[in-house]
């Protein structure tokens, strides 16, 4: 999952996306299908959960305050 202060622009197909509102403090917009494939110490690397091995769509996030990725 993806918590993001700020809208994120992707093309990953099967990403679902909700706006919290004012009500979830700062980090309103959530992203859910995303995995996680490398980090570096200033960026997160995803694809969605659905990507195969043809899928050339990553979606790259700076590992900052605008975003926080959760795993489970």
């Amino acid at each position: 999952m993806v918590h993001s202060r700020v809208i994120v622009q992707h093309h990953a197909q099967g990403i679902r996306y909700k706006d919290l509102g004012g009500r979830a403090g700062p980090y309103r917009y959530e992203y859910i299908g995303f995995r996680l494939i490398a980090k570096s110490p200033s960026r997160d690397y995803l694809v969605s959960k659905t990507a195969d091995y043809n899928s050339t769509k990553v979606v790259v996030l700076p590992d900052d305050d605008t975003v926080r990725v959760e795993l489970s």
